[in-house]
């Protein structure tokens, strides 16, 4: 069985999908998925800092 799963930052590089819809996308999946799922553990997989600073602004907006 699978407990760890990581994603990358989809879409945002080559084809240039916006980095905070795709970040708050990805964060609001796995939190939902979570509440279901909570041995499972997620990983934002991210390219720079900037990255990384809009997966943390996601994980202010939930309780959890």
């Amino acid at each position: 069985m699978v407990n760890t799963i990581a994603f990358p930052c989809i879409s945002t590089g080559l084809y240039n999908f916006p980095k905070d819809i795709a970040s708050s996308i990805a964060y609001k999946t796995a939190f939902n998925y979570l509440k279901d799922h909570p041995d499972l553990n997620v990983i934002f997989s991210t390219y720079d800092m900037k990255d990384c600073l809009l997966y943390k602004k996601e994980e202010k907006k939930y309780d959890y």
